[in-house]
């Protein structure tokens, strides 16, 4: 008898050599975080197109600063979309493209920010929608740009959760303060003292 198909967790890292000046200094080599997104979106839009042509849900990516794509998929699905990035990246001219599979597997976590397997689909659902925002925004970016702005259309996102939740301004403003503030001291900080003036003088809780 043949063995059910498993939904595995697969990821594609490329780019380790492009450099990023985070921060978006002046004179600092590499480019800014911004252009490093513009620089990689239009292939990861190809890539997504195709995820969707194959129905693959679970795909979401992040800039680590290198590229970062995870997905969730079966076996079968999955040797189509992996061809479509080799494709991707020989017409990029990217040469340093990784990929990997394994996932599900003991200690399951495609987010580490999640405590239980439950919340751990809820991540991998969510992060994918996220994405989806992303395609979004780029979407609508010519109109979205001299209209509100991205700045204020992506802070109008968490009235947009919050609210239908019955999170009231009260509960909102704590959600922006904390994370906010978090921003904040990275950005100042180093990791450790950041994280220590979080909790020790601000008296904020990290998560568990």
């Amino acid at each position: 008898m043949a063995k059910k198909p498993v939904l595995t967790s697969y990821r594609a890292t490329y780019n380790f050599s492009l450099k990023c000046n985070y921060w978006g200094k002046k004179g600092v080599e590499g480019l800014t975080f911004k252009e490093l997104h513009a620089h990689n979106w239009p292939m990861l839009k190809n890539i997504y197109a195709k995820a969707r042509e194959l129905g693959i849900q679970y795909i979401w990516h992040f800039y680590e600063t290198h590229v970062e794509l995870t997905w969730m998929t079966y076996p079968s699905i999955n040797k189509s979309l992996e061809k479509f990035i080799k494709q991707q990246c020989k017409i990029n001219k990217i040469t340093d493209l990784k990929l990997e599979s394994g996932y599900p597997k003991p200690g399951f976590k495609p987010d580490w920010f999640c405590n239980n397997e439950g919340e751990m689909w809820y991540g991998a659902a969510r992060h994918s929608l996220s994405a989806q925002m992303v395609m979004i925004l780029e979407q609508y970016r010519p109109w979205i740009e001299p209209g509100m702005g991205i700045n204020e259309q992506i802070s109008r996102n968490i009235h947009t959760i919050c609210n239908p939740m019955g999170l009231n301004y009260k509960d909102e403003y704590k959600i922006c303060f904390s994370r906010g503030l978090c921003c904040f001291l990275y950005a100042h900080f180093n990791y450790k003292i950041a994280q220590w003036l979080y909790v020790k003088v601000f008296r904020q809780k990290l998560p568990k």
